[in-house]
């Protein structure tokens, strides 16, 4: 009997130890894709496949962060030069204001170990001497401490023992290496003169992160919230460049939920203008972006309320409102409730019609171009999304006014260091944590967003 000739495909001998790894994700695909059809979910099935993809690359090819191009650490402190002495700030309020000053700050629980105090040097006594501000926003992403707060049960996903994460302090320590590497790039290496932060669990977080931050002698204002995962908000502001005249927090009701507060901070810059800040993180998308539209809309009618109520007491308010909106410039919680429109055409003055209240959204251009600061990937494409903008009030924009804001300098900020190399995510800020839990160790999944403030005098 003549023999039939085998003609099935045979793997090389290296890959032949593969092949029932290979068989079973192949069945495993078969039958994500079997699923899908059946059910029209396909999108949980390719992000499945493509979570499965990057994994097995991620096991081949080194998951390296960013560019190696990217700028070099700040520039050393020369501790031999003087630096004008900061006046002290005021005692903090109720309101939530805690400090680096000389008035005794509110006692932090947990506080961890952190660097002795930024030193005067090179880089502060040149921002102090510049007539030019630099504002910056950054939700930096679930900023924990690895500590249990029994007041927070948010919390407990971010502790050493928790399965999905295992926020160790390793961890911990490398997330606020990575924030003040992108905080010391801003600025042209010189670092913002004044940042709200956003997800943030604690003032002594804070406290740390100023601690890394040398060259600059940054206080901070915070405003303790009653959100459900126990993130707040912070402002961080130069003291040789600005002394702060007092804090607010406004709690957002009904129909949202436990939310983040909407810090408001009063800074004087050194010529005695001053700048009022308002610090936002509105709900988020969770429950789904049209489920929760009505709870960032009672979120904008509380900014605007507050504001509105800011002209009355002050008629030519200098504002700043900045942060992570969880909407954009054209959805209707910016757009009609806050009543925020484009900015004037370059060079153009405000209308005399406006009111000292009236907003421009400062990233509404960019917005429209098609850039954002979070990318929504899915199905091997990204779409981004403006959720972290600046906002600036009809005073601002005048060229006679006190401080001046230039709405053609915003910009997005990004670092090399903190974006994607390689595939269909490249360019996209690599996160702490990516899909269920897959731990990345990267910086956050927003990128900063960025004004310039001009001395008007």
């Amino acid at each position: 009997m003549t023999g039939r000739r085998n003609n099935r495909l045979r793997l090389p001998p290296r890959l032949r130890s593969w092949k029932p790894l290979v068989t079973v994700a192949v069945a495993v695909l078969a039958g994500l894709l079997a699923a899908d059809s059946k059910t029209g979910a396909r999108t949980g099935a390719v992000n499945a496949v493509t979570a499965v993809l990057e994994d097995l690359f991620l096991l081949f090819c080194s998951d390296d962060f960013g560019d190696a191009s990217a700028p070099p650490d700040w520039i050393e402190v020369d501790e031999d030069e003087a630096a004008p002495a900061a006046p002290p700030d005021p005692a903090p309020s109720p309101s939530g204001q805690r400090g680096t000053g000389d008035g005794a700050p509110e006692a932090a629980p947990s506080k961890p170990s952190a660097p002795s105090a930024p030193k005067a040097g090179k880089i502060s006594l040149e921002a102090a001497a510049s007539s030019t501000y630099y504002v910056a926003s950054w939700n930096v992403e679930n900023l924990f401490d690895n500590r249990d707060d029994p007041r927070k049960p948010g919390d407990d996903e971010f502790l050493a023992g928790d399965p999905s994460t295992r926020w160790t302090s390793e961890r911990l320590e490398q997330k606020l290496s990575h924030i003040a590497q992108v905080i010391r790039c801003m600025n042209g290496s010189k670092g913002p003169d004044i940042l709200g932060l956003v997800e943030i669990e604690t003032p002594a977080l804070v406290e740390d992160l100023i601690g890394r931050l040398r060259g600059r002698d940054y206080a901070y204002a915070y405003g303790e919230s009653p959100d459900r995962r126990g993130i707040d908000v912070a402002l961080l502001y130069d003291r040789r460049r600005f002394t702060c005249v007092g804090t607010e927090t406004h709690r957002v009701p009904r129909p949202a939920p436990l939310t983040r507060v909407i810090l408001h901070v009063t800074l004087a810059a050194r010529g005695g203008a001053r700048l009022h800040c308002f610090v936002n993180h509105w709900p988020s998308r969770g429950i789904g972006v049209e489920e929760s539209i009505p709870q960032r809309r009672a979120a904008a009618r509380v900014l605007r309320r507050e504001i509105e109520a800011l002209r009355r007491r002050e008629p030519s308010a200098a504002v700043l409102a900045f942060g992570d909106f969880n909407d954009t410039p054209e959805d209707a919680s910016i757009a009609e409730t806050l009543r925020a429109l484009p900015p004037p055409p370059a060079g153009a003055p405000p209308a005399k019609s406006a009111k000292a209240d009236t907003l421009y959204n400062l990233s509404q251009p960019l917005s429209r171009a098609g850039q954002g600061t979070h990318a929504y990937c899915a199905r091997g494409r990204k779409e981004w999304k403006m959720l972290d903008q600046i906002l600036a009030s009809a005073p601002l924009l005048h060229p006679a006014s006190p401080l001046v804001c230039d709405p053609a300098s915003f910009e997005i900020v990004r670092p090399p260091c903190m974006l994607e190399r390689h595939g269909w995510r490249k360019g996209v800020p690599i996160p702490t944590f990516q899909g269920e839990g897959r731990y990345r160790g990267g910086f956050s999944d927003h990128l900063p967003v960025a004004v310039r403030l001009n001395d008007g005098r």
